[in-house]
């Protein structure tokens, strides 16, 4: 009797731990609003806690994710742009040179960015990227997992 209220309680605490945080939606849209410059403000911030960045490579960070933030603004609304215009996807030549683009740019963001840290820095900057990274997509697998089980459902 014993082990069955335990184990309904373990599952009781674990159910309520999966959960989704309730007001995580409401940041993302909050932050989907912000302009680019507010975006490399805080995000330099935040890095300016985690790795003890100095004035100086603060403001060269948050000078960098504003260009970046505005150059991914210009692509996104062009990809917008061109799958508005045409309901045909993108050819395999295309892709390759949009992917290709992506990157180019990825490599130079993260050779400036190890051109502002010193080495202890940027090893510990390029742990939290690349774990944030993993993170988005596997969030990105479940989300499409989920739509996929739901055209299942409805079909």
């Amino acid at each position: 009797m014993k082990e069955i209220l335990a184990l309904g309680m373990l599952l009781l605490t674990t159910g309520a731990m999966a959960q989704r945080n309730p007001h995580q939606g409401e940041m993302h849209k909050a932050y989907k609003e912000l302009t680019s410059e507010q975006r490399a403000t805080l995000l330099s911030k935040k890095m300016v806690l985690a790795l003890d960045l100095n004035t100086q490579q603060q403001k060269q960070v948050e000078s960098l994710l504003k260009e970046r933030f505005e150059s991914r603004a210009k692509m996104r609304n062009a990809h917008r742009e061109a799958v508005r215009d045409s309901s045909k996807r993108l050819s395999p030549e295309e892709r390759y040179s949009r992917m290709n683009a992506h990157l180019d740019q990825e490599i130079a963001f993260q050779t400036e960015m190890k051109n502002i840290l010193n080495e202890s820095q940027f090893e510990m900057w390029k742990k939290r990227h690349n774990a944030k990274k993993m993170g988005h997509q596997k969030s990105l697998k479940e989300y499409r997992r989920g739509k996929a089980m739901h055209k299942a459902h409805r079909g």
